[in-house]
């Protein structure tokens, strides 16, 4: 058995190898492929941030001139909604 033994031993070396250097090429493939695509995610978390940004400046401005223009309807509206916000606040409370 020890003879069987001492023969099979470079045999599964040799495989160990073979899988180990099969596993590091499958790796770098992989690792490869992962920072493709998060360079792709990061990109388009970019543009869609500059998006945002973007958009929320516009309306930010346009705001910013209806609240000059008409102050009085402005404080009403945000008084109205801050009531709401306070009665469903109070509902769900109060169940």
């Amino acid at each position: 058995m020890k003879v069987q033994e001492r023969n099979n031993e470079p045999v599964l070396e040799q495989i160990a190898r073979h899988a180990g250097t099969r596993l590091r090429e499958t790796t770098a493939r992989a690792g490869a492929g992962l920072e493709e695509r998060f360079d792709k995610i990061g990109m388009r978390i970019s543009k869609a941030r500059g998006t945002v940004v973007d958009t929320t400046k516009k309306y930010s401005r346009q705001a910013n001139t209806y609240v000059k223009k008409n102050p009085w309807t402005s404080i009403g509206l945000t008084s109205g909604f801050a009531f709401l916000v306070g009665v469903f606040i109070g509902r769900r409370r109060a169940d």
